[in-house]
């Protein structure tokens, strides 16, 4: 007489095998994302070691967000970014990408280099509400209208002070329109700033596909990784104490523990 399973013995085997998959499933989901948050922290330090090694080789100060460009010069390069003044000191550019950086690049429907998943805060010495140490120099302003990055001697409390986060955008490559930024008071979450990754900030581009564009503060789970003035990388809840819509910062609201961790005020030298 031949054996075989019955039919209920089948079904209780696949039942467990479903289970099983069930349980193993998102344990290796959670690996996975862990193995790139790994990554990304990885790229976010040699990123912040070559804005470290930018500093002295020029004269202490930060590199700008964006800086100005010569009416002559042609190719895909729109405008000379802060990647541009960094590369010398990068040997692989792929490390200005998050490995969980999911967004397609759609930069005016032209392949415009290497995705950048990184952004450096916006020091405006115009408007006190935009806490950052880099600066900005769009190529019609004057050379009076520039707005200059802080020199490192001036950031208050280098080790408490973010100057790099984690801004996920469809726009957003190593030449074209790279040197995008935000509004630093939108990468905290007080003033209803840019969407925490999954959601996403809805923007319409110059791409073939209106409103199609994305921005999200890059996030595992509940976690961004961001960058110090002191060369260091954490992983943070920006919901806590990354940005509290307080204006001006005060030595009162410091010592209350009330944080900005993008203040550079003189008063918190250490």
């Amino acid at each position: 007489m031949r054996k075989a399973f019955t039919l209920i013995e089948l079904l209780v085997v696949i039942a467990i095998i479903a289970i099983l998959a069930a349980i193993l499933f998102p344990v290796f989901a959670q690996a996975k994302l862990a193995a790139k948050k790994t990554a990304g922290i990885s790229n976010a330090k040699q990123l912040l070691l070559a804005a470290q090694m930018y500093l002295p080789d020029n004269d202490d100060n930060y590199h700008l967000i964006r800086s100005r460009i010569d009416a002559g010069t042609t190719g895909l390069n729109w405008a000379i970014g802060a990647e541009d003044m960094l590369r010398p000191y990068i040997k692989n550019e792929d490390i200005f990408k998050d490995p969980a950086d999911p967004y397609e690049r759609d930069d005016c429907n032209q392949p415009f280099g290497k995705p950048i998943s990184f952004s450096w805060t916006h020091y405006r010495n115009d408007d006190i509400r935009l806490f950052g140490l880099h600066g900005y120099n769009h190529p019609t302003w004057t050379v009076a209208q520039a707005r200059p990055s802080l020199t490192q001697s001036q950031v208050g409390a280098p080790a408490a002070t973010i100057h790099m986060y984690p801004l996920w955008t469809t726009a957003s490559y190593t030449n074209g329109y790279a040197y995008y930024r935000w509004y630093t008071d939108q990468v905290g979450i007080v003033r209803g700033g840019i969407p925490t990754y999954p959601q996403a900030l809805s923007f319409t581009w110059c791409s073939a596909k209106p409103g199609a564009a994305r921005m999200s503060i890059g996030a595992y789970g509940n976690q961004s990784i961001y960058g110090f003035a002191d060369g260091h990388v954490k992983a943070m809840d920006r919901r806590s104490t990354i940005f509290q819509d307080v204006y001006p910062w005060t030595q009162a609201q410091e010592d209350a523990g009330v944080r900005n961790l993008y203040h550079f005020n003189e008063k918190f030298k250490n």
